[in-house]
């Protein structure tokens, strides 16, 4: 025999094994192609068991939310071994620190007048059309902040080890009876002084590290980002969403998950939390010191380490 025909047989063994024995190859769950339009969605979700009656109420979003999502990337539907649809979506939070300092978005003034009144850092999530999440910061900056930066502007450096990635599913109130799969990514951009990334960021407070306001057009009218700079470890105390991921998820790292916890202790971690605890004489983080990230050492590099 071939080694081409012995090995198409050992692999059709293989599956009737599975079988026999009642398992199950571990196959990711399957992408679905985006419908063509509005009804043929609201006829998909009716076929996969989705109540979409309640769609448009309150906080549940209307099925042309769900088909413009899909459309523009920027989320998936899929169906598990269980042939249970999900949707999932994979968010990016972006640490950019400068001198110790992280950018914190305070409130963001909607085309309609609306207001949102908040703590994080710069969240994005990752669309089609973006290669790696690392893509997705660029673009987010890009356009949140109005910096005209890429992946090659000196001085803004990413340090990929630092990534933590986590996995979170839980009910949608935007889409009722469609499980929401949140594929998370945590990064950090840190800005070196006297860079031209610095130049880049100086409509955002840099380099006095001001408070600041920018502007992004958006189809509907303009939309307005209040941000301003905070002490790393102040970012820490105060709760600002996303500089920690949330109590008990499961970390994983390159796709593995997290097993060896060793590996955070030695890269200082554990030290992070106990200087926030001396600076703040009384710190309640509620998440382990070993998820802890320290303020970015000083760096001799001037391009992105990717």
């Amino acid at each position: 025999l071939s080694a081409e025909v012995f090995c198409s047989f050992m692999a059709k063994a293989c599956l009737s094994l599975f079988g026999l024995f009642g398992l199950q190859s571990s196959k990711k769950p399957q992408v679905v192609r985006c419908p063509p339009n509005e009804q043929a969605l609201a006829d998909f979700l009716e076929q996969h068991e989705v109540d979409t009656s309640s769609w448009g109420d309150g906080k549940a979003k209307p099925v042309a939310s769900l088909l413009r999502e899909l459309n523009e990337g920027s989320c998936s539907l899929r169906i598990d071994q269980a042939k249970k649809l999900q949707r999932w979506v994979e968010p990016v939070f972006v640490q950019i620190t400068y001198n110790g300092k992280v950018l914190v978005e305070r409130m963001k003034v909607f085309p309609n007048g609306s207001q949102r009144v908040h703590a994080t850092i710069l969240a994005e999530k990752k669309w089609r059309d973006d290669a790696t999440t690392v893509d997705a910061a660029i673009r987010g900056m890009r356009e949140e902040l109005r910096v005209e930066i890429s992946k090659e502007t000196e001085g803004l450096v990413h340090a990929p080890l630092e990534n933590i990635c986590f996995v979170e599913s839980m009910d949608s109130a935007s889409y009722p009876g469609v499980a929401a799969i949140y594929d998370t990514t945590f990064m950090r951009f840190n800005i070196q002084p006297g860079s031209m990334a610095e130049r880049a960021f100086s409509a955002c407070g840099l380099p006095a590290c001001k408070p600041f306001e920018t502007v992004e057009q958006k189809v509907e009218g303009p939309l307005h980002l209040c941000g301003e700079w905070l002490e790393f470890h102040e970012a820490l105390r105060s709760g600002v969403r996303g500089m920690v991921p949330p109590r008990d998820v499961e970390l994983k790292a390159d796709g593995k998950h997290y097993l060896d916890r060793s590996s955070y202790e030695s890269a200082g971690l554990r030290d992070c939390l106990s200087k926030a605890r001396e600076d703040s004489h009384q710190v309640q983080l509620n998440v382990g010191p070993e998820r802890l990230q320290p303020p970015p050492p000083p760096v001799t590099k001037t391009t992105d380490s990717l």
